[in-house]
C-alpha cells in the first residue's frame, strides 16, 4: 500500500467518523430542544394556573358549588366551550 492510498484510507475514515460524531451531536442537540421546549410549556401552565387564582381572589375569594345548584345553572359541556 502506498503513502498515498494510506493517505486516502485516513482522509476516509476521519470524514466518516466526523459524519457520526456530527449526527450525534445534531440528536443531542435536539432531545435538549425537546427538553427545553417541554420545560417553557409546563412553565406557562404553571403560571397560568397562578394568574387564575389570583384573578379569582381579586374578585373575592372563591366560589361555592352550592351557590351554583342555588341559582340552577347547569351548563353543558358545549355552552362552557363557547364561552
Amino acid at each position: 500500500m502506498s503513502k498515498k492510498d494510506h493517505s486516502k484510507d485516513i482522509e476516509q475514515l476521519l470524514t466518516e467518523q466526523t459524519a457520526v460524531i456530527l449526527e450525534a451531536v445534531d440528536k443531542s442537540l435536539a432531545a435538549q430542544d425537546e427538553r427545553m421546549d417541554r420545560r417553557f410549556a409546563t412553565q406557562i401552565q404553571g403560571e397560568r394556573l397562578v394568574t387564575s387564582v389570583l384573578l379569582v381572589k381579586a374578585l373575592g375569594g372563591g366560589w361555592d358549588s352550592s351557590n351554583i345548584a342555588a341559582v340552577g345553572i347547569k351548563p353543558s359541556i358545549m355552552q362552557a366551550w363557547q364561552q
